[in-house]
């Protein structure tokens, strides 16, 4: 059998976060796992593709291809079986958009959607969305292998995970809901199939300003070395596809994958989007030794953030002599009683500024996420969170990221918002993928004690303040901060945001 795996358009509303392009993770994985089954397979990633573009539509702009571009891509490769992703729920239109196209050519093809989304959808979904034939729930590999070793008997219906559409005897479709397994041990996997995918026109994306998460750098890639978290910070979905037990790489099997990276695509630069990369501190120390042992000259850093309380000065030194050149810490808030009631982040606020002084001590940059608008705060708090964030940037240099509280389907957050009737506006795809933006004042949360305009005022003020003692540091340590002086200097439309700002912020 032919398998067609797709990683869809996408679609930015405005106001939501610019445009962004990462390789297909999840697709590479199953890809690799299918052709370690002897299954023909293919990717079809409308977003690296040489005929991919980003153009205006109504409301945003879509990435991606054209949809006649994308038939006769699917009419080239003509497989018996799809498998769309749908990382974000923000993003369900556009997967339910790329299905509805193939229905319209190949009606009786078998499409399969998966991703985070699917995990915390409910089984009847099925029954209002024809176009989907079907969904994996959690880690797709051992299902996808089951589904194509089993293709067209009954023991298709059996895989776990899969949630499926069928015919009954009295002609009515019946839902079929298979509980997950989770995967493990995860150094039986094979590494993911990269060369499915254009990986120079991947890089030349990049080098044309298509952004992946933590910033722009040359030749980067993203690793998921670890799957799973045993935390229950009560606005995360984690768990509904990845569980709470961490599974994950060894160090070997991380290094082998970095080393194959190196050799075989010249990647100069990682991303470790763990959910708990140092949730065993000697795990992430040895990955730091091999890196260095086997003279991997590569740099890294982690967007998806990291514990406070798993780190040590020792590890942090090995870290940044294994090429880290950047942090982000997941504080979440600077008031102890919403970490410890509201987000339950078990998390004392004391590490946090232990590893700020010495991140700051041996020159690692180091970045925070930090998360307002909960119900249960008020805006004393909030005010908390906003002046310990300042303080760890005035003190130590630690760049505060402030997002809105977003309540992602199936958490506790979730639970709470819909409960108590606290939805400032309708939770849509649209609302979702706008509402963490912290200075837009969309927000989705409203309680007695403030609304999505509070909050935006709130991320106003901290971004004032951060502005003024970015601009105060500059004048007090100008060598230190040189090339900043230089770029500004040299380029008349930044030098004018600067002083208007240092007059607004005076």
């Amino acid at each position: 059998m032919k398998v067609l795996l797709i990683n869809p358009n996408r679609f930015y509303p405005r106001g939501a976060k610019e445009v962004r392009l990462d390789l297909p993770l999840g697709l590479l994985s199953l890809a690799a796992v299918l052709e370690e089954a002897g299954v023909e397979v293919a990717i079809l990633d409308c977003l690296i593709s040489p005929e991919s573009a980003v153009t205006e539509v109504e409301g945003g702009w879509r990435h991606g291809l054209a949809d006649d571009l994308f038939i006769r891509r699917l009419a080239a490769e003509a497989p018996e079986l799809v498998g769309l992703t749908c990382p974000f729920t923000a993003q369900l239109p556009s997967c339910l958009a790329a299905a509805r196209l193939i229905k319209s050519v190949r009606p009786d093809l078998f499409v399969l959607a998966g991703g985070p989304h699917f995990s915390v959808e409910k089984a009847e979904f099925l029954l209002t969305h024809l176009e989907i034939d079907g969904f994996v729930r959690a880690e797709g590999e051992e299902p996808l292998r089951n589904l194509a070793r089993h293709w067209q008997t009954p023991a298709f219906a059996e895989t776990p995970g899969l949630v499926l559409r069928t015919l009954g005897s009295d002609g009515k479709a019946v839902i079929r809901d298979n509980p997950s397994q989770w995967l493990e041990p995860l150094d039986s996997l094979p590494l993911p199939a990269y060369h499915h995918i254009d990986m120079d026109l991947f890089f030349r994306f990049q080098e044309q300003g298509f952004h992946s998460r933590g910033g722009r750098r040359e030749r980067t890639v993203s690793l998921i070395t670890s799957r799973g978290c045993p935390f229950d910070c009560s606005f995360c979905s984690i768990h509904l596809h990845m569980g709470k037990r961490v599974r994950a790489h060894s160090a070997e099997y991380v290094v082998n994958h970095i080393a194959h990276l190196v050799r075989n695509y010249r990647v100069r630069h990682l991303q470790f989007e763990d959910d708990n990369l140092t949730y065993k501190p000697s795990r992430i120390l040895r990955i730091t030794e091999l890196i260095r042992e086997r003279g991997l000259a590569i740099t890294w850093d982690t967007p998806n953030g990291v514990r406070a309380d798993a780190l040590n000065r020792p590890l942090l030194e090995a870290m940044r002599a294994s090429g880290c050149v950047g942090l982000i810490l997941g504080t979440e808030s600077g008031d102890q009683n919403t970490l410890d009631t509201i987000i339950r982040k078990k998390l004392d606020l004391k590490e946090v500024l232990k590893v700020a002084q010495w991140c700051h001590e041996i020159g690692l940059p180091l970045k925070s996420f930090f998360v307002i608008g909960l119900p249960g705060e008020n805006l004393e708090a909030i005010d908390r969170t906003l002046e310990f964030a300042h303080h760890l940037y005035d003190r130590f240099d630690v760049t505060p990221l402030l997002n809105v509280a977003t309540p992602l389907i199936g958490t506790p957050l979730y639970d709470t918002v819909i409960g108590q009737g606290l939805l400032a506006r309708e939770l849509t795809p649209e609302s979702l993928a706008t509402g963490t933006q912290a200075q837009g004042g969309a927000g989705m949360i409203r309680t007695p004690e403030f609304g999505p305009e509070e909050i935006a005022a709130a991320s106003r003020k901290l971004h004032q303040r951060i502005r003024k003692t970015r601009l105060n540091k500059i004048l007090r340590h100008p060598l230190k901060y040189r090339r900043e002086i230089v770029a500004v200097l040299f380029d008349p439309a930044r030098l004018l945001g600067y002083l208007q700002r240092w007059f607004r912020a005076a």
